[in-house]
């Protein structure tokens, strides 16, 4: 790993878990939990889909495949913590099988 590419990602890493770690999420947690309960508190608003590859934060800066996927997911996650919805962002990075 390039010194470059360890800073990025230690940047978005850092930004990622201010995110998770917000008080704001474990009430997001309860919103799901009570609709899943059948005792809705309020409806949740979850924004699936939105165009990431035409913005201008999509851009990737780090240049190994392995880093690039990990800086796509975590830009992606910061961006759509800005939607102000109901989308829980868990302290943790996803590993998905080969």
């Amino acid at each position: 790993m390039i010194s470059d590419e360890r800073t990025i990602l230690r940047k978005l890493v850092c930004k990622y878990m201010e995110i998770t770690l917000n008080p704001a999420e474990e009430r997001k947690r309860d919103v799901w939990r009570h609709l899943n309960s059948l005792k809705t508190i309020r409806p949740p608003i979850y924004v699936r889909a939105f165009a990431w590859d035409e913005m201008p934060d999509a851009e990737l800066l780090c240049h190994d495949p392995l880093f690039r996927t990990a800086e796509s997911f975590f830009r992606a996650e910061i961006f759509k913590s800005t939607f102000g919805d109901d989308s829980i962002f868990e302290p943790w990075y996803p590993l998905y099988p080969v």
